[in-house]
């Protein structure tokens, strides 16, 4: 899995993920907990141990999916 968050035009936050595979609603889960992050509702660090969890609550759900949208998929 490749991740990252960058900013785009327009004050525009963009996330890109790439992987073999996604399970369900599996982006969205990640987006919320890295905003909650950013929003200080956590530390970094404790990203590893959470989705260590392999829990969908312990990710503190998952982000709205206005805005989102799939970009491209590669075979």
């Amino acid at each position: 899995v490749a991740a990252q968050w960058r900013t785009a035009p327009e004050d525009t936050v963009m996330f890109e993920i790439a992987a073999d595979s996604f399970c369900h609603q599996m982006v969205r889960s990640i987006v919320a907990l890295s905003v909650e992050i950013g929003r200080g509702n956590g530390e970094p660090d404790d990203v590893p141990a959470i989705l260590d969890e392999e829990d969908r609550n312990a990710a503190r759900g998952a982000a709205p999916a206005r805005g989102l949208f799939l970009w491209r998929v590669d075979y």
